[in-house]
């Protein structure tokens, strides 16, 4: 028996991160998950990120394309590793596939389940002092990085587009991006039959953990956090297992060399 048999293994892979700029550390996730968990889904959150261009200074309709493209670029590399590896991926949902590409447009943003959960998170955003600025600042920080990125770019400056109308206005609108994401991993088992998600990342995701843990004013009982980094040579896993008496956090390392 499969004691992971209904756990969703998501895989978050973010259509500007340059960590999945590189196709190895894709090939990699994929591999550890699938070996781990026989099957993987793919989440490319491309509808979300529409909020982050908007903060950058984009037009919307520019916006939109931006988020879309980079977000079809990100399938496509999975769907290369994919055919080269030899796994099944699932675009026609067949549940045997081994690599599940979720299409946030099509299966997430019209869902009932995840649009009642996009508005609870909404909700504990703007009563909860403690979860609103530790958001905030992860897209602050987000932001900042992006700055160092784009800073003389001649089409679209975000440096001078933030100097222009302050950071405050630019979280405003980019925070929308960790709230559907995190309101998508919520519901996830809900979407896709299964009893709990595991999210699959490459680093600390600070906001996400103490969420999960309790730290806020609610606490979910059906999410874990998993690390997953190619780039080092022993991964760090911070996982939440399924207890006799409940949901405990557990930190401990996975062995995994780099390739």
């Amino acid at each position: 028996m499969n004691i992971f048999s209904n756990v969703l293994p998501i895989i978050g892979i973010s259509p500007r991160n340059p960590y999945y700029g590189k196709q190895e550390n894709i090939r990699f996730a994929l591999s550890e998950v699938l070996g781990e968990y026989g099957r993987a889904y793919v989440m490319v959150p491309d509808i979300p990120d529409i909020n982050n261009y908007l903060a950058y200074g984009y037009e919307e309709q520019e916006a939109r394309k931006e988020a879309h493209d980079g977000g079809e670029k990100l399938k496509k590399c999975v769907r290369e590793i994919c055919a080269r590896e030899g796994w099944s991926r699932d675009d026609a949902c067949k549940s045997s596939a081994q690599v599940r590409i979720i299409h946030w447009a099509e299966e997430i943003e019209e869902n009932s389940s995840y649009q009642k959960k996009r508005i609870e998170m909404k909700v504990l955003y703007e009563m909860d002092a403690c979860f609103r600025e530790a958001v905030r600042s992860a897209t602050a920080a987000t932001i900042e990085k992006r700055i160092k990125r784009s800073a003389g770019a001649k089409k679209h400056d975000t440096k001078k587009y933030i100097e222009d109308i302050g950071m405050d206005r630019a979280v405003d609108q980019a925070h929308n991006y960790l709230l559907a994401e995190m309101a998508f991993l919520e519901v996830a088992p809900e979407i896709f039959d299964g009893e709990r998600t595991e999210y699959i990342y490459h680093r600390e995701f600070g906001v996400y953990e103490n969420y999960i843990n309790g730290r806020y004013s609610k606490r979910p009982a059906n999410l874990s956090l998993r690390i997953l980094n190619r780039e080092q040579s022993v991964p760090v896993c911070v996982e939440r297992r399924d207890m006799k008496d409940g949901w405990v956090p557990q930190q401990h390392n996975v062995i995994s060399l780099k390739l």
